[in-house]
Order: C-alpha cells, then structure tokens, then sequence
C-alpha cells in the first residue's frame, strides 16, 4: 500500500472517528507496581470532547485533565485496568463528579495496557429514573403513614397492583384481586363498585360494614388503568353521628315541649282568672239556694265543671313547670304508704298493688300534692293498661347516676338519687308511641277517655322537683317508669298536716286587695266583706301605695296579685312594709314569676294562694297567714 493509500485511509478513519455520536477515547494505562494509576489520553474524537466538555486532551494524564478523578472515583481505574490487563471488554455506568454527568462506558483493550472508552451521557435518564425511584419511595412512604387501608387497582381486573402496610395486616397481597382479599369468603367484596361505575373517571364512595366495623370506601382515578382505593375504618365516627342525631333530636324535643309549654302556661295564666271568678261565683250562689232546689242542682253540676277545668289548668302548668310549689323533706316510703288506700281504690279489685319500699331509702324534697299526683297519673295509666287485671308495683330505692349514664342522658346531673319505679304488666307500648308520651294532649285512649295531660304533667313535676324520668316498655310485657328524685341528706322528713275541716273562718281585720282584673278584684272584696274584714282595693301598684299613704288607719294583711303591669306584686309588698311595718303578705297568681319564686319554688317564708281559688280556700288562707301559721 502506497504512503498515499495508507494517509487516505488513515483520513476516513479519523472522519468515521469524529463523526460517530459516541465519545471516543483511546488511552494508554500508567502501572506502578502493578496497579493502574493514571491513564493518558492518547487520541479522542470530537463526540467525546462535545459530551464532557474537555478540550486539547491528547497527550495529556486524566489526574490532569480531571483532578482528584482517582480519589473520587477509585472503582473508574480498577475496571480500566483491569479490562487493559486481561483484554475482557465490560459496560458500566458511572457518575463523573469533576464533569457532573453520568456517563454509560464500554471498555475493550486493542493491545495491551491500552484500551479504548466509548462514551454515552445518560444523566437525563438517570435523573429520570432517580426522580421516579424518590417518587415511588415517597408515595409508599406516604401509602403507609396513611391511616387506612391504601390500595392500587387495576381497572379491568382489580388486581393488587401496590398496597400500604396496612392493607397488608388485612390479608392485601399485590397480585390478588381485592374482591379475594376484603370479602368475607362466600359473599360479594362491600367495597367493590358496580362495573358501569369503574369505567367512569371520577371519584367514588361507598360505606359498608365489614368485620364488625363500620367502613368507608374512596376509589380515587389513578390513571387510565389504575384507581387508588382508601378504606377508612368510620366506626367512632358513626357513632358519634348516630350519638349526634339523638342529640338532636332530644334537643328538637326538648325545644317542642317549651315552646308548647310558654304557650300553656300563658293560657293558663289567663284562665285561672276568669276559673277564680266562675268557682267563687259557683260558691256564692250554692249558698243562696237550698240542697234540694233544681238550680242548685245545675249551679253544682257547673261548679263540678269548673272544678275539673281548674285541674286542666294545673296539668297545663305542672306539664310547663310553671307551677308554684311548696317542697317539703320527706320520707318517700311514707308517702307511697299512705297513698296506698286511695289507689288501691282507684285501680280496681282486679289489679293487685304491691308496694316494695325499700330499706333506709333516703329523704326528698318534693311537694306532697304534687308527688300525689305523679302517683295517682301513673296508676291511672297502668290502669288502663290492664283492663284484665294484672300487677302494679311501687317501689322504692337508693340510685347513683354516673357519669356515663348522665352522658346518655344530657338533661341528668350524676349524683345521689331516690328511685320511684312504677311497674305493671300491662300491654305496653311500641317504640313510636313511648317516643310520644311526654308530649301534651297525647293519648292512645278513645275519645273522652283522656286529655293527654297526665304524663306531660308528670313528666314537668318530676322535672320541676328536679329530678329525671324514664320509660320502658315492651308490648304484651308492660311498663316501667322510674322516677329519679334528688336525695336529701342532713335534713329530717315533715309531717304533712291534715287540713282543717271548718269551711268559713273570717275576721275584722283590714285586708288591702290588690287585683289587675277587675272581676277577680270584685268577686275577692265581695268574699272578704261576707268573711267580716275591712277591705281596701286597688287595680295596681301605683293606686295601692296612694290608698296605704292615704288611709289613716292600719293595715293587717296585702293580698296582691303577683303579675301586674308597672308595678308587680313583690315590688309593692317591699313598698307598704315602709308603711306599715306589721302587715302580713298573701301573694296570688294563676302563674309563677321570679318574683317571690325561683324555679318555680316558692321562696322561704312567703305565703301563696294559687288561683282559681274557692272562698272557702281564700278564706282558711287568710285566717292562717293572720293567725301566723
């Protein structure tokens, strides 16, 4: 081959050489007893220079060119040595820190202690392929700080295709299908969606019930291909729902039963006004006329009316706690005892009463009537539960409400209680209608059979006492209500004293009546100028002061009204006392003000008389307050 040949040649070549995309490296290797330290760049092509950016590098060391490549990189010289010692060929990657690139290397040795380097950047595949490790580690790391159940799903077939930690703990193995895995064995998965549903591109929910707890299901749109399904276990927080809407609706309840309460104890506050006027007007007129006189016999039929319309008006305000009461310590053994005789009478011969009082059951402060009548409702009730016959027991016993059970029960303070347990084995009731009984004029009775006001005044005593009520019931099996009143300690228990049989006392003392109503005002003075007092009237506060300051002589007793307009009844009794240091106050109302109440609880040492009053009841009243008892 001629000289000419041989340069053409060597021409081509080194054209081939510096076009090929790959950088081209030929180098010969530096041995220091026997180990390859350094290398020198024998010829490179421009490929090689354009990839690492390296410049006028023929002839000259690499610990030059790059220094401290061998401290950064001591594993790059082992491999060139080692590949232009034996002649075997080898590929490897390699991050170059004195260029900042990442370089795949192919390494062939043409002749000994030579080798060639071809080079290709793959940095950007390697900053791809690393940023989506980090992801991958970052969403199994969040995957598994999750708190549920994480699942990736294939569309199609629902296979597994990644899953958190603990999915894995609830049998989750990528490569099953979930339906295999969340589904009790023999019945469908409760979290699977229906397969028009897959195909959508939106998200999903589905809540189920699954190994005794309560679940909720999010299919989450992944990809194309994939969805994520998170399983969170909601069994707390459906309680807490379910928790909540009772609430609610105790609270709907409660907020019904007041306002039908403001609405029943206005009403009555206007009634027993026009009922004090009718029943002391009744009276009057009985006493005119002979026992055995036609009139007296419709003037008695309308007194017994009236009577009746009265008792409506006192469940209307018991039911509104809006009553005025008079509590006293007793012993509530004692009063079911002696209550004994009349209920057995108002039952009937076919129901048997059984009283259990309890051993050293502790004091309460209610007031007796009212107590009375809690009892007497409840037998009525039970009564009419058996119309066989059957079994009404009362008992009584000590009771302690905790925490947990207050927390059932929001309207209930924990503490000491008595327990009046009212049971009989009567027909019971449904759910629906236990719901129901509290509320006023309710009633299962037939027409005429029943006002709906028993249990609603029942209800508003025990409340008013302070005290709770609760129902149980079953049909067929009957009903118990238990009656929680507050124990007293440290007190000892009264004596209820019979009333006085004498119908009409009177006096000579002066009586100052103060009445808003003109009728009541008229019918009052008429009852007390027949009674032998002096009487005094004024129609309110400001006229009452002026007749005091204006009347020479002294006044005895003020029977005023408590809810006047301007001035009322407290206000003017604070005002006269200046006047008159020795009268006496008789309060009255048809209903209850903070005046000389709280809560409905007479105050200490204040004297009452509710409306609609009888002259007989006026009359015993005002005897008693003159007399002081």
């Amino acid at each position: 081959m001629t000289v000419e040949a041989t340069e053409r040649d060597e021409r081509r070549y080194r054209d081939l050489f510096d076009h090929m995309q790959e950088g081209f490296a030929y180098c010969r290797m530096k041995y220091v007893n026997g180990d390859a330290v350094d290398f020198t760049y024998l010829s490179v092509n421009k490929a090689f220079q354009k990839l690492t950016g390296l410049e006028n590098v023929e002839g000259r060391p690499v610990s030059e060119v790059i220094p401290g490549i061998r401290a950064s990189d001591p594993g790059l010289f082992e491999i060139y040595g080692r590949v232009a010692t034996t002649g075997k060929p080898e590929k490897f990657e390699t991050y170059v820190k004195g260029l900042g690139q990442w370089f795949s290397v192919s390494v062939y040795s043409p002749e000994p202690e030579h080798f060639v380097a071809v080079f290709d950047v793959v940095t950007d595949r390697k900053r791809s392929e690393e940023t989506a490790r980090r992801e991958t580690s970052l969403r199994n790391v969040l995957l598994d700080n999750l708190p549920c159940v994480a699942l990736v799903l294939r569309k199609k077939t629902r296979e597994i295709v990644a899953c958190n930690e603990m999915a894995k703990r609830y049998g989750a193995v990528v490569g099953r299908v979930c339906y295999d895995v969340l589904a009790v064995p023999g019945t469908p998965c409760p979290f699977c969606l229906a397969p028009e549903v897959w195909e959508t591109s939106g998200s999903r929910q589905v809540e189920a019930g699954y190994m005794g707890k309560h679940w909720l299901g999010i299919w989450v749109p992944f990809s194309d291909d994939l969805y994520v399904h998170y399983i969170f276990e909601i069994t707390d927080r459906k309680r807490a729902e379910e928790e909540r809407s009772r609430l609610q609706s105790q609270l709907q309840q409660a907020m019904k039963m007041e306002a039908v309460g403001r609405l029943a104890g206005g009403v009555a506050h206007d009634f027993n006004n026009l009922l004090t006027v009718i029943l002391g007007n009744l009276s009057l007129a009985l006493g005119k006329v002979s026992s055995g006189d036609a009139v007296a016999e419709m003037l008695g039929e309308a007194n017994r009316a009236a009577e009746r319309a009265a008792r409506l008006t006192q469940q209307l305000l018991a039911f509104s706690r809006k009553q005025i009461i008079e509590p006293k310590v007793l012993d509530p053994n004692g009063l079911v005892m002696n209550l004994h005789t009349m209920l057995s009478r108002l039952i009937g011969e076919n129901i048997a009463l059984v009283p259990l009082p309890g051993a050293g059951v502790g004091l309460v402060k209610v007031d007796p009537g009212q107590f009375e009548q809690i009892l007497v409702n409840l037998a009525v009730n039970a009564r009419d539960a058996m119309p066989d016959g059957g079994r009404l027991t009362i008992e009584t016993s000590n009771a302690e409400l905790d925490a947990s059970y207050c927390a059932r029960n929001p309207d209930v303070s924990p503490g000491r209680y008595v327990l009046v347990s009212v049971g009989d084995t009567g027909c019971g009731m449904t759910d629906e209608v236990k719901a129901k009984i509290f509320e006023p004029f309710f009633t299962t009775k037939e027409k005429g059979s029943g006002t709906g006001l028993g249990l609603s005044m029942t209800h508003g005593a025990v409340k008013q006492a302070g005290g709770s009520i609760a129902v149980t019931s079953e049909v067929g099996k009957g009903t118990t209500v238990r009656i929680y009143l507050p124990r007293v300690e440290g007190e000892k228990a009264r004596v209820v004293e019979d009333p006085a049989s004498e119908e009409f006392p009177g006096g000579t003392e002066t009586v100052l009546l103060v009445e808003d109503e003109e009728m009541v005002r008229e019918l009052g003075a008429r009852v007390l100028e027949r009674l032998g007092y002096k009487v005094l009237m004024a129609s309110g506060g400001a006229e009452a002061v002026a007749v005091a300051r204006e009347f020479s002589g002294g006044i005895d007793l003020l029977l005023t009204d408590v809810v006047m307009p301007g001035m009322n009844g407290s206000e003017l009794a604070s005002q006269l006392i200046l006047l008159h240091p020795d009268m006496k106050v008789l309060f009255t109302s048809g209903y209850t003000e903070n005046a000389i109440v709280h809560h409905g609880v007479l105050d200490e040492g204040v004297s009452f008389i509710w409306k609609p009053y009888t002259p007989s009841s006026l009359a015993w009243k005002i005897r008693g307050v003159l007399n002081g008892r």
